[in-house]
């Protein structure tokens, strides 16, 4: 039995990340996002939906399970805001909030 892992964490997911190795790459999506057509075309080739949870959940629950790569120098992008590319939204800050467990190398 696993203990203390976020709900969010579905046995699909887990499965995903379980496999995921370095240099992989995880989207972690608002519902604007073509999702099911970049699903399709994955490795694991399905969509894995989190309804109801934003991404910084999402976020927090993928990285408390899952480290991120230290070799790289930005595991993690997001989008900008069109024609503003020096706003940063709220959403933006709370990932910048979100504890990132130990890099991996």
């Amino acid at each position: 039995m696993l203990k203390n892992l976020d709900p969010l964490l579905t046995p699909e997911l887990l499965y995903v990340l379980r496999a995921m190795g370095h240099g992989d790459v995880l989207t972690i999506t608002d519902r604007n996002f073509p999702s099911d057509s970049v699903a399709s075309t994955t490795v694991h080739g399905s969509l894995i939906r989190l309804d109801g949870a934003g991404i910084p959940e999402a976020a927090r629950a993928v990285f408390s399970v899952f480290p991120l790569d230290s070799f790289v120098d930005a595991p993690i992008h997001y989008m900008e805001v069109v024609g503003e590319p020096e706003t940063i939204l709220e959403v933006h800050k709370d990932l910048h909030n979100i504890p990132l467990g130990k890099l991996t190398s």
